[in-house]
This record gives C-alpha cells, sequence and structure tokens, in this order.
C-alpha cells in the first residue's frame, strides 16, 4: 500500500476565525500518517520492540485554497523512499471532486526511546512501493538562521497535556503553543517548522517573533538552547 486515504468533515472546533489552524492541519496530518505506518508495518507498537519511535524533524504545509467549517474532504499520504537516516512524507487534502485545497510535507527520523538518539533503519523491514510524486519543486527549503535582537518575546511553560506518546512535546502542539501566545494579524497559508531540540513537561519557552514583510520569524529556546524555528506568511 504505496498511499493511504480517507475522508473526513472538518470540525468547527478545528477553525479560528473561519480559517483552518495550523495546529489541526498538523494534527490531521500525523494522524494519517501514524494510521499508514499501522497498515505497512511500521507502527509504534512495532518499532517500540526494539526501543525505536518515529519522530518528525521538519514540517511544512501550503494552503491553495482554505476549506471550510464542516466541509467534506478526502486527506491522502504518501512517503518516499528513505534516506540515510529519514523518511519524507508527503500529505494533500482534497474537496470531494478532487480539487486541493492544502499541501503538507514532512520529514520523520528514527529515535531510539531508551538514548534519544537517531537510530537507522538498517535494522527495519519493510515492503511496499513509494511513490515518487510530489508536491513541492523544492522539499525544503533552508530556514535562514536570523538573529532575535530586537524581536519581541513571550514566555509560556509546557504541560502535561502537550505531550505524546514518546514522551515529549509533540509536533503539533508547538503550532498550537505558538498559536495561543502570538496574535498573528495575517492569514497562515505556508507553514514552515524546523525541530531543533526535543521538549518535555513543565519547562519553560521563551518565543522570540518579528514581524517582516508579511512574515512572521520565530524562534523558540529553553534556557540557551534553540527548540524550534518557525517560519510563517
Amino acid at each position: 500500500m504505496n498511499y493511504y486515504q480517507k475522508e473526513l468533515v472538518l470540525q468547527e472546533k478545528d477553525f479560528i476565525n473561519d480559517e483552518l489552524s495550523p495546529y489541526s492541519i498538523l494534527n490531521y496530518f500525523q494522524d494519517i500518517a501514524g494510521i499508514h505506518a499501522d497498515k505497512i508495518g511500521l507502527s509504534h507498537e512495532e518499532l517500540i520492540k526494539n526501543d525505536l519511535v518515529w519522530v518528525v524533524l521538519r514540517n511544512k504545509y501550503e494552503i491553495i485554497k482554505m476549506p471550510s467549517i464542516n466541509q467534506k474532504v478526502i486527506l491522502k499520504t504518501w512517503p518516499h523512499q528513505k534516506g540515510k537516516i529519514d523518511f519524507d512524507r508527503e500529505y494533500a487534502i482534497y474537496d470531494e471532486n478532487n480539487n486541493l485545497l492544502i499541501k503538507g510535507l514532512s520529514k520523520w527520523i528514527l529515535m531510539n526511546y531508551k538514548t534519544r538518539r537517531i537510530s537507522m533503519f538498517n535494522n527495519i523491514k519493510y515492503s511496499f512501493e513509494c511513490l515518487e510524486e510530489t508536491n513541492f519543486e523544492n522539499k525544503f527549503n533552508k530556514i535562514e538562521d536570523f538573529d532575535i535582537n530586537n524581536f519581541s518575546f513571550i514566555e509560556t511553560t509546557t504541560s502535561e497535556n502537550d505531550l505524546d506518546i514518546n514522551g515529549h512535546v509533540n509536533n503539533a502542539s508547538y503550532a498550537r503553543i505558538v498559536l495561543n501566545n502570538i496574535d498573528f494579524d495575517i492569514t497562515i497559508n505556508h507553514f514552515e517548522i524546523n525541530y531543533i531540540k526535543e521538549i518535555k513537561a513543565n519547562q519553560k519557552l521563551k518565543i522570540y517573533y518579528l514581524k517582516k514583510d508579511n512574515t512572521y520569524y520565530i524562534k523558540a529556546f529553553n534556557n540557551e538552547e534553540v527548540i524550534f524555528v518557525l517560519i510563517v506568511y
């Protein structure tokens, strides 16, 4: 099974001011990725037998046309061939007439649950054909580092509700944390985040942000360590 798709109806709770929220989009993506991983024999339950878990390194999406509340959509995902240490996985959300509404891409790695280190794929066996179809001409553009001088900032603390099955803050939860603390005055049509270092519950985040030319540049720290870098526009 080289791809998986399912139908769903978008719920009002997933929208903010009639716009599908970044948290909801990333949540849809990770949910369908998990379902597909189960079906191709790479589920959490199978991997944890070898002390391995899936972890997201990067996420991006682009909204072509904003969906609406209670709209029925088709959510589709497919993985690419594995790299040396990572898998790229694509996503697409279509309307009932197969018009593309949202396209997305994520980069996944395997992490040893006990050592918290990246693991190679050498001991992982799978048998399925990967699609070469891609949503983006350039998969991941490098997010250039930026100086946080003159940035505004907020401080917050992570909670148990932010965690996932791997015991760290879930990739989608970072979007919710940002949205709960920064008042964006734009419609977010492009979202790209790099997860630099994992963080757990009850840890402080200092989130710096700056709007320039209709783009928000965001960088979050725990003490002196960068946790994630995010660009939205």
